[in-house]
């Protein structure tokens, strides 16, 4: 089966554009102060420090 030339140029365009898209996602998610990735990772858990606090 051949494939057509432009197949091959768009499967290298959609990759490294797909590369910088997670080089660019990780740059900002490091970049955030540390407590947001806290608190993020908390909540992903059901471990809410603010839900908790307001159901006393």
């Amino acid at each position: 089966m051949k494939v057509a030339p432009f197949t091959s140029a768009i499967r290298k365009t959609a990759s490294a554009m797909l590369s910088a898209a997670l080089q660019l996602i990780f740059a900002h998610y490091m970049a955030l102060p540390s407590q947001i990735h806290e608190d993020k990772f908390l909540c992903e858990h059901k471990i809410c420090p603010q839900a908790s606090a307001s159901e006393l």
